[in-house]
Protein backbone atom coordinates (compact mmCIF):
# COMPACT_ATOMS: atom_id res chain seq x y z
CA UNK A 1 0.00 0.00 0.00
CA UNK A 2 1.24 3.21 -0.81
CA UNK A 3 0.95 6.29 0.76
CA UNK A 4 0.18 9.20 -1.15
CA UNK A 5 2.59 11.79 -0.99
CA UNK A 6 0.42 15.23 -0.46
CA UNK A 7 2.05 18.31 0.27
CA UNK A 8 0.57 21.00 2.99
CA UNK A 9 1.72 24.85 2.53
CA UNK A 10 1.94 26.37 5.46
CA UNK A 11 3.86 29.62 4.95
CA UNK A 12 7.47 28.17 4.69
CA UNK A 13 6.48 25.26 5.85
CA UNK A 14 6.33 22.11 4.05
CA UNK A 15 4.82 19.12 5.29
CA UNK A 16 3.85 15.40 3.83
CA UNK A 17 1.27 13.59 4.59
CA UNK A 18 2.62 10.64 6.61
CA UNK A 19 4.46 13.11 8.75
CA UNK A 20 1.18 15.03 9.79
CA UNK A 21 -0.09 11.49 10.36
CA UNK A 22 2.93 9.99 12.65
CA UNK A 23 3.49 12.96 14.76
CA UNK A 24 0.33 12.96 16.68
CA UNK A 25 1.12 9.63 17.78
CA UNK A 26 4.71 10.46 18.52
CA UNK A 27 3.21 13.18 20.51
CA UNK A 28 0.57 10.69 22.16
CA UNK A 29 3.04 7.93 23.32
CA UNK A 30 5.53 10.80 24.73
CA UNK A 31 3.54 11.68 27.07
CA UNK A 32 1.90 8.33 28.70
CA UNK A 33 5.79 6.58 28.56
CA UNK A 34 7.25 9.63 30.42
CA UNK A 35 4.79 9.05 33.79
CA UNK A 36 5.09 5.71 33.75
CA UNK A 37 8.79 6.23 34.04
CA UNK A 38 8.78 8.27 37.00
CA UNK A 39 6.55 6.07 39.11
CA UNK A 40 8.54 4.00 40.02
CA UNK A 41 12.17 4.61 39.84
CA UNK A 42 11.85 8.31 41.45
CA UNK A 43 9.59 6.70 44.45
CA UNK A 44 10.69 9.37 48.03
CA UNK A 45 7.60 8.25 49.75
CA UNK A 46 8.74 5.55 51.79
CA UNK A 47 6.83 2.64 51.17
CA UNK A 48 3.70 1.48 53.81
CA UNK A 49 4.88 -1.83 55.76
CA UNK A 50 2.57 -4.17 57.24
CA UNK A 51 4.14 -6.71 59.42
CA UNK A 52 2.17 -10.29 59.86
CA UNK A 53 3.23 -12.34 62.88
CA UNK A 54 1.91 -15.66 63.31
CA UNK A 55 4.98 -16.57 65.94
CA UNK A 56 5.38 -13.92 68.52
CA UNK A 57 7.23 -10.80 67.25
CA UNK A 58 7.69 -7.25 69.15
CA UNK A 59 5.89 -5.53 66.51
CA UNK A 60 6.57 -2.05 69.02
CA UNK A 61 10.21 -2.97 68.75
CA UNK A 62 10.57 -2.77 64.81
CA UNK A 63 8.41 -0.05 64.61
CA UNK A 64 11.05 2.26 67.01
CA UNK A 65 14.22 0.55 64.65
CA UNK A 66 12.55 1.34 61.59
CA UNK A 67 11.41 4.93 61.54
CA UNK A 68 12.52 5.32 57.79
CA UNK A 69 9.07 3.40 56.89
CA UNK A 70 5.62 3.37 57.48
CA UNK A 71 3.67 0.92 58.95
CA UNK A 72 0.08 0.40 58.77
CA UNK A 73 -2.17 -2.09 60.48
CA UNK A 74 -4.31 -2.77 57.63
CA UNK A 75 -2.75 -5.16 54.93
CA UNK A 76 -4.70 -4.31 51.96
CA UNK A 77 -3.53 -0.70 52.50
CA UNK A 78 0.24 -1.56 52.83
CA UNK A 79 3.07 -1.60 50.07
CA UNK A 80 4.87 -4.79 51.56
CA UNK A 81 3.58 -7.23 53.90
CA UNK A 82 6.11 -8.93 55.64
CA UNK A 83 4.90 -12.73 56.71
CA UNK A 84 7.01 -13.60 59.94
CA UNK A 85 6.41 -17.66 60.52
CA UNK A 86 8.76 -19.89 62.75
CA UNK A 87 9.48 -22.99 64.28
CA UNK A 88 11.50 -24.59 67.10
CA UNK A 89 14.24 -26.23 65.90
CA UNK A 90 16.12 -29.36 67.72
CA UNK A 91 18.43 -27.86 69.43
CA UNK A 92 16.36 -26.00 71.38
CA UNK A 93 16.49 -22.66 68.91
CA UNK A 94 13.92 -21.25 66.94
CA UNK A 95 14.17 -20.70 63.37
CA UNK A 96 11.95 -17.42 61.61
CA UNK A 97 11.27 -17.07 57.93
CA UNK A 98 10.47 -13.73 56.70
CA UNK A 99 8.52 -14.13 53.77
CA UNK A 100 7.94 -10.31 51.73
CA UNK A 101 5.52 -9.46 49.43
CA UNK A 102 5.15 -6.68 47.63
CA UNK A 103 2.31 -4.66 46.43
CA UNK A 104 1.10 -1.94 44.14
CA UNK A 105 4.45 -0.63 43.13
CA UNK A 106 6.32 -2.88 44.20
CA UNK A 107 4.39 -6.07 43.15
CA UNK A 108 6.92 -7.78 40.99
CA UNK A 109 9.31 -7.90 43.82
CA UNK A 110 9.35 -10.74 46.64
CA UNK A 111 11.88 -12.13 48.58
CA UNK A 112 12.64 -14.94 51.75
CA UNK A 113 15.09 -14.53 54.95
CA UNK A 114 15.62 -16.91 56.98
CA UNK A 115 17.60 -17.11 60.27
CA UNK A 116 18.19 -19.46 63.02
CA UNK A 117 18.56 -18.59 66.88
CA UNK A 118 20.05 -20.26 69.68
CA UNK A 119 18.42 -21.58 72.91
CA UNK A 120 20.56 -19.23 74.89
CA UNK A 121 20.19 -16.05 72.98
CA UNK A 122 18.40 -13.58 75.77
CA UNK A 123 14.95 -12.38 74.74
CA UNK A 124 17.09 -8.68 73.37
CA UNK A 125 19.17 -10.70 70.79
CA UNK A 126 15.78 -12.33 69.49
CA UNK A 127 14.18 -9.04 68.18
CA UNK A 128 17.93 -7.24 67.11
CA UNK A 129 18.20 -10.37 64.69
CA UNK A 130 14.83 -9.89 63.59
CA UNK A 131 14.91 -6.25 62.76
CA UNK A 132 18.59 -6.85 61.19
CA UNK A 133 16.88 -9.59 58.67
CA UNK A 134 13.73 -7.33 57.71
CA UNK A 135 16.26 -4.64 57.39
CA UNK A 136 18.09 -7.12 54.52
CA UNK A 137 14.97 -8.40 52.68
CA UNK A 138 13.27 -4.71 52.56
CA UNK A 139 16.75 -3.05 50.91
CA UNK A 140 15.69 -5.27 47.83
CA UNK A 141 12.53 -2.87 47.39
CA UNK A 142 14.30 0.51 47.66
CA UNK A 143 16.97 -0.58 45.02
CA UNK A 144 15.69 1.04 42.70
CA UNK A 145 14.09 4.00 43.90
CA UNK A 146 15.68 7.39 45.44
CA UNK A 147 15.22 6.28 48.52
CA UNK A 148 18.23 4.52 48.74
CA UNK A 149 20.43 7.40 49.00
CA UNK A 150 19.63 7.40 52.44
CA UNK A 151 20.71 3.92 53.67
CA UNK A 152 24.70 3.26 54.77
CA UNK A 153 25.85 -0.23 54.49
CA UNK A 154 28.68 -0.90 56.91
CA UNK A 155 31.11 -4.00 57.03
CA UNK A 156 33.88 -4.72 59.80
CA UNK A 157 37.27 -2.98 58.84
CA UNK A 158 39.29 -5.96 59.84
CA UNK A 159 38.47 -9.48 59.81
CA UNK A 160 38.78 -12.02 62.53
CA UNK A 161 40.71 -14.72 62.07
CA UNK A 162 40.57 -17.62 65.19
CA UNK A 163 43.92 -18.22 66.61
CA UNK A 164 44.55 -22.26 66.77
CA UNK A 165 45.59 -23.74 69.65
CA UNK A 166 48.80 -22.91 71.59
CA UNK A 167 49.46 -26.20 73.47
CA UNK A 168 48.01 -28.83 71.08
CA UNK A 169 46.81 -32.05 72.93
CA UNK A 170 49.67 -34.35 71.36
CA UNK A 171 47.29 -37.36 72.99
CA UNK A 172 44.29 -35.85 70.60
CA UNK A 173 41.95 -36.29 72.99
CA UNK A 174 42.31 -39.89 74.13
CA UNK A 175 40.72 -41.38 77.62
CA UNK A 176 42.86 -43.76 79.60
Amino acid sequence: MSVPLVRLFYGNLVMNYCTLRVFPILFILYFFITPLQKTFAQTTVPPKIFLNCIVSCDKDYARSELKFFDFVRDRYVADIEILINGIRTGSGGFEYTLTFYGYNHYKSISDTVTFVTQQADTRDMIPERMVKNIKVGLIKYILGTDLIEAVSIGFPKTRVILKEDVNPDKWNFWVF
